[in-house]
């Protein structure tokens, strides 16, 4: 093999590894215990969860890959969370319309205004489907289909990304049906309250990524 054929090989090996972040998820001792968190009573895994951290200790990388996760079905071997043997419904959300595609977005999916960049999030992107784009805010989604698999691997339909912002207000939450949602950074109570709501009849989980730069407050209480 030549050396241009070796660095042809390298670069392709690293595309995929950027391509394919899950495959490569090792999480550490924080964050896998925030993954398989364990309810106190039940010793089950617990419906609400937060990981609770100061800023930029990559709080939102981690609970983007527990979202891609849930999305995609491909659970790793040491996952010991709650798992859905169906495709899912789920919302993450940020403080506004610019956060949540700047950041959330991104982590989740990629730079969507670099082509070199997109699919570089924690979602592969081969298993990245049809994307609705929100209105009035340039290149931000609305939603995301993403191709759910089997305990076998087997693609067996689509999971829905929904994403939104707490400057939407309540009533934007209002309807939903929801197996998963994810908060990043604190939500107002009525949104929270939203969430609790939206994984009632489907016996989903919430949980959030945030720094509680307000104190105690009721959501963090």
């Amino acid at each position: 093999m030549s050396v241009s054929e070796v660095y042809e090989l390298l670069a392709e090996i690293e595309k995929k590894r950027r391509e394919n972040k899950l495959d490569h998820y090792k999480p550490y001792d924080y964050q896998r215990k925030f993954h398989n968190g364990i309810g106190h009573k039940t010793k089950a895994p617990a419906i609400q969860r937060a990981l609770q951290a100061g800023n930029q200790c990559g709080k939102t990388f981690c609970a983007c890959m527990e979202d891609a996760i849930h999305a995609t079905g491909l659970y790793p071997d040491w996952w010991e969370g709650t798992v859905f043997n169906r495709p899912v419904t789920m919302i993450v959300a940020g403080k506004t319309n610019d956060t949540t595609k700047n950041i959330i977005q991104i982590e989740l999916f990629g730079d969507p205004v670099d082509e070199h960049k997109f699919g570089t999030g924690t979602i592969p992107k081969d298993c990245i489907g049809n994307i609705t784009r929100k209105a009035g805010v340039p290149n931000a989604y609305s939603e995301v289909l993403v191709k759910h698999h089997d305990k076998n691997g087997i693609f067996d339909g689509w999971s829905k990304i929904f994403l939104l912002s707490y400057e939407m207000k309540e009533k934007a939450f209002m309807g939903y049906r929801a197996d998963v949602c994810h908060g990043d950074e604190e939500p107002p109570q009525e949104i929270w309250s939203q969430f609790l709501r939206a994984t009632l009849s489907t016996n989903g989980i919430c949980y959030l990524s945030y720094t509680p730069e307000e104190g105690i407050t009721e959501v963090v209480h």
